[in-house]
């Protein structure tokens, strides 16, 4: 059962779940307090110990509020005066993300240190069968693909409302560099799906 105090306004306090020993509690808590979103000494990119994939990603933002079932954020990767970072942790524990400003979610997590891979619980790859890697191996590859699709059609539909506007000429200078970000995003899917 997840503790969680009522009052988050110190993220990295609030995220503490249930741990096999007080001192274990401890430790994270004392690491946590020196250094609440894991930047520099300290941290490693990687989940920290004891703590799960929700854990670790809520320790290291900001404004963090529980909201329903899930919580709510200021999202790391753009200005973000007011929280508009949606999380939850699913059935199996992987981390749901969506930033409603339109972020990819391996910008959000790279903005705490962090890669898209600690928003799944660590497997024990070593008692894995050779069938169970490769299966588990194009799940992700799936996942991934799925994902870039996803940025794609959002940006592509990005693209065709200001080339709309711009053909009427109602496009403004915010709307130019939202779809300079479109097209740096459509490049970054390509990326993604042609170094497969």
């Amino acid at each position: 059962m997840r503790h969680i105090p009522s009052n988050l306004a110190q993220p990295a306090l609030g995220c503490v779940r249930e741990y096999h020993s007080k001192n274990q509690r401890e430790s994270v808590i004392t690491q946590e307090k020196r250094n609440p979103h894991g930047q520099g000494a300290g941290f490693s990119t990687t989940q920290v110990s004891g703590l799960s994939p929700l854990d670790t990603i809520l320790a290291r933002l900001e404004g963090v509020r529980k909201h329903g079932k899930g919580f709510t954020a200021n999202c790391p990767a753009h200005h973000d005066k007011t929280a508009s970072l949606s999380i939850t942790e699913a059935a199996d524990y992987r981390v749901l993300m969506h930033c409603f400003a339109g972020c990819p979610i391996a910008s959000v997590m790279g903005a705490v240190g962090l890669t898209v891979a600690d928003c799944y619980p660590r497997r024990a790859t070593a008692e894995m069968t050779p069938q169970q890697l490769a299966e588990t191996r194009i799940a992700a590859r799936n996942a991934g693909t799925i994902a870039a699709l996803g940025v794609l059609a959002f940006e592509a539909e990005i693209l065709l409302i200001g080339g709309r506007k711009s053909i009427s000429g109602t496009v403004s200078v915010d709307d130019l560099e939202r779809m300079e970000i479109a097209v740096s995003r459509v490049q970054d899917v390509k990326g993604v799906l042609s170094g497969r």
